[in-house]
């Protein structure tokens, strides 16, 4: 049998005990989360491949983004340019992601 457990301990993770809003996320994880790509794994191979780029700098799937930070990313021909409003939690619906980032002018033009 194990020892009594210690809640605590989960909480310094982020893995357990209530939900409180993350103050920084890996950026393969918020683009997966945001919605603006199907699978973590193809959001990570753009992060990798140099599509994304964090504050106008080409970074790693591991790099972490906080809300204020400047994305930009490459599909084909679309530049999409917008600032983190967020960190979500969980990859949820369409009208919770929305609310996680605010579309540049430079990118709706």
């Amino acid at each position: 049998m194990s020892g009594p457990r210690d809640d605590a301990d989960d909480d310094e993770t982020g893995e357990g005990g209530a939900a409180s809003p993350a103050e920084a996320q890996r950026i393969d994880r918020w683009l997966f989360a945001v919605r603006f790509f199907k699978s973590r794994s193809l959001a990570a191979q753009a992060v990798s491949g140099g599509r994304v780029h964090l504050n106008g700098e080409r970074v790693k799937p591991a790099r972490q983004v906080h809300v204020g930070d400047r994305v930009s990313y490459t599909r084909g021909a679309v530049d999409f340019e917008c600032v983190v409003a967020a960190i979500p939690l969980r990859r949820g619906p369409a009208r919770e992601a929305v609310t996680c980032y605010a579309e540049t002018e430079a990118s709706r033009a």
